[in-house]
């Protein structure tokens, strides 16, 4: 069982206003330097599919990071599910966008 669906199982279901609640991530790296602000095109496709296919964005944080190596921003989202098809979805969108998932690095290790 999921953290988020531990959590989920704790409010009863009649004040559940989602089917489920997930968590969404995404990774903008830092961009050139520029004079002028600029639209994170490829971000706002995704958040878009996310809304058209049932989720509503409920919460949303960002971390930037700098490093010798890289720096962007994580955006970090908390999802829910207005439908039942929505929470069925899958979230993967690294295909479909031809996006690279970091998801294989096995280093990273989670402790709850």
């Amino acid at each position: 069982m999921s953290f988020l669906n531990l959590i989920n199982s704790f409010i009863p279901k009649s004040r559940q206003k989602y089917y489920t609640i997930k968590t969404f991530t995404y990774f903008i790296p830092a961009p050139p330097n520029r004079k002028k602000g600029y639209q994170e095109k490829e971000f706002d496709k995704l958040t878009y599919e996310l809304v058209k296919h049932g989720h509503e964005i409920i919460s949303i944080s960002t971390q930037a990071i700098a490093s010798s190596t890289t720096a962007g921003m994580w955006v970090l989202c908390t999802l829910g599910a207005t439908t039942k098809k929505a929470a069925e979805l899958d979230l993967d969108f690294c295909e479909k966008f031809g996006l690279e998932s970091a998801s294989e690095d096995s280093s990273v290790v989670i402790e709850l």
